[in-house]
Formats: structure tokens, sequence, C-alpha cells
């Protein structure tokens, strides 16, 4: 009699958890996650503690999806979903926890193309950047239409400066998919850091032919129309992104005036670097030597001769611009003891400059031509 009572409780038991489960999933698929909560709490299985994960990952709470997750894990340490989410979860703030666990993933499925995508960016995240690359290429070689993985492998490319396979594998999506404006996109960046502007500005008419009218696009194509020499359209879209998206550009109106120089256009040239300089006060070493370009152009020695030295007492410790000045310096003086201090000074203040060669050869010219004079 009491084995008879024993169990008709337990039946009883199953079929009141077998209600609540078939319950609480019944409002966690309706979103209805205030009411699923305590129900899934009472329980202590891997997947009712997932789901209680799942629940805090979606109202953005995440300790606690990290803490149900985790207790997932523990109860089944071959719950997939449970480690897959956590990693997802984990990327950002805990990236040594996320590599753990999309590298145990990627062993227990290695056929799994998301799984290397993910563990790729736990190793961006981690700083091995090489070692990501691997992981998106054999992504891609597990699903060769995971877009995802080609974008992140493009971008690492771009960014540890080996444009050569960023553009291969752009390339390669826009062969399958023409109209993949994010494949084009890091095309054109691909070119214009490898200073191809032409072929960067082929991509980015393309873009803003199919509505990518963006401060990236038209800034860009504006610096890599310059570049390839094309003023009148450098100038065109210049003035297009600072109407639309930065009317204090610095860096635009420093092109333009760059542009107007190439054109001689000496009026719009003052005009626009004059801008420039208004806008970036203090930092204004490039600024001054475009105006002392401006004046070079106009033949005025002597203007030319003031803003370099000027760009030089912005930055002094920029050898260029340091050697600008020497040069200015010899075509503006007439004395040559003048002209030699300007390269004895230079030479002590940067022994190691790619400058240095040419700077010695001149003053020993100059040194030369001195002595002579003195002896006449």
């Amino acid at each position: 009699m009491k084995s008879l009572i024993f169990l008709l409780l337990v039946c009883v038991f199953n079929i009141n958890f077998s209600i609540s489960q078939s319950e609480a999933d019944s409002l966690y698929e309706a979103g209805e996650f205030k009411k699923a909560i305590p129900l899934y709490q009472v329980k202590e299985d891997a997947d009712s503690a997932y789901k209680l994960g799942r629940i805090y990952q979606q109202l953005g709470n995440r300790e606690q999806a990290v803490f149900y997750l985790s207790q997932s894990i523990l109860r089944d340490s071959k719950h997939v979903q449970a480690q897959f989410q956590l990693g997802k979860i984990e990327l950002s703030n805990n990236p040594a926890r996320a590599f753990t666990l999309f590298i145990n993933l990627t062993e227990r499925f290695p056929e799994n193309a998301t799984y290397y995508y993910y563990l790729g960016k736990a190793q961006q995240e981690l700083g091995v950047e090489e070692k990501a690359t691997e992981s998106f290429k054999t992504s891609i070689a597990l699903n060769e239409d995971y877009l995802n993985s080609y974008y992140a492998l493009i971008a690492s490319y771009i960014k540890t400066r080996n444009e050569i396979y960023a553009i291969k594998y752009a390339r390669e999506i826009l062969k399958k998919h023409p109209e993949n404006n994010k494949a084009r996109l890091y095309l054109a960046q691909a070119f214009y850091n490898s200073k191809l502007y032409e072929n960067a500005v082929d991509e980015l008419e393309l873009l803003i032919q199919n509505g990518k009218v963006t401060d990236y696009t038209t800034r860009t194509i504006g610096i890599a129309y310059f570049e390839s020499q094309q003023y009148e359209k450098s100038i065109e879209w210049l003035k297009t992104y600072i109407e639309m998206f930065e009317k204090e550009s610095a860096l635009s109106y420093f092109y333009l005036s760059k542009a107007y120089s190439r054109m001689e256009n000496w009026e719009m040239a003052h005009e626009m670097i004059d801008r420039s300089i208004e806008i970036r006060r203090p930092a204004l070493s490039n600024e001054f030597l475009q105006k002392a370009t401006i004046y070079r152009g106009q033949r005025n020695e002597k203007e030319a001769f003031n803003f370099i030295k000027k760009a030089y007492q912005e930055n002094k410790n920029d050898d260029l611009v340091h050697y600008q000045l020497v040069i200015a310096a010899d075509e503006y003086f007439k004395d040559k003891k003048t002209i030699i201090k300007y390269y004895e000074n230079f030479i002590k203040a940067h022994p190691k400059s790619s400058f240095k060669e040419m700077a010695q050869a001149r003053l020993s010219d100059l040194r030369k031509i001195d002595f002579m004079e003195a002896k006449e």
C-alpha cells in the first residue's frame, strides 16, 4: 500500500513538473519573461538555467545572464548553446574565457564555421591578430558564404596593413555579390590605404551611385581625387563633405587649399588655408607649411620662409619640418654665414635624420663658397 502511494505521488509530481515546464517554455517563447523567470528558478536542470541566462541576456542584464549560463554549464558540461551564448557575452568583457569556450566548441565541432568565426573574434580581443585571421580563413573554408568571416578577415588585414590580402578577399565577395556595398567599401579603403587612389576613386564612385553618400565616402573621394590629380572633382567633393557633414573640417579646408594651389588659384588657396588655420589652432604645422607652399608658388620667398618658421615653432621635433625651414632659409637669405648656421643647427638637432646626408653635402658647399668669397 505504501509503495502504491509513493508511486502515485511520484506520478503526480512528474505531471506537475511537466505542466510547469511546458508553461514556463510557453511563456519563454511568448516573451513573457517576468512570468517565466520564477517557474524556471525553482528547477535545477541545465536547460532551465540556460533559458534563464537567455532571458537575462535579452533583458540586458549581463551579470545575471553570465551567472545562469555558467550554472547551465556546471550542470551539463556539454550544453552547447549555453557555451555558445556565454562565449558571445564574454567576448568584450572576459575574452580569455570566451577564447576557452570557443576553443572547446571548435574542438567538439570542427566543421562548424560559426564557432571558428567567434574564436577569431576572441583572438582579436586578446590581441593575437594572426591567429584570428587563421580562424576566419578556416570559417570561410568551411562555409564560403559566411560573409561575417569575410568581413572580419578583410578588416583584420586592413588593420595590420596587409592591404593586398584585403583586396583579394573583398574581390572574392564582389565576384559573387557585385551589389555588396560593405565589401566594396572595404575594397575602397584597402586601395586608399595602399595609395592606389585611382582604384579607390572607382570603388567610391560606385558606392556613391548606390546611394552610399556618407561622411567617409565623400571626404575620402575628395582626397583620393586630389591625390590622383583630379583637382576640380576634389574641390567639388570636399565642399560637399563640408556642406553635408562637417562645416568645421580643418582637413577638408587644408586639401581644398592644396587643390587650389595646384590649379594656381592663389586667392582661393589662401582663403581655404586661412580657414583651416582658424579651425585648427593651436595644432598648425601642416597648415603653416601649406601657407608657405602657396607663397612659394607666388615667388614670395620672404612670406614662405616666415610661415615655414611658424610651422617649425609648432613642431620642432619633426626633422622634415626643420629641413624645410633650412631649405627656405637657403632660398631667402643672401648671407652665407646665416644659411650655414641653419644647416649646422639642423644637423645638430637631428643626427639620425634621413636628410642629414643632403644637409651635410650642402653645408660643405656653402663653407667652400663662403671661404672663396672671404678670400676675394
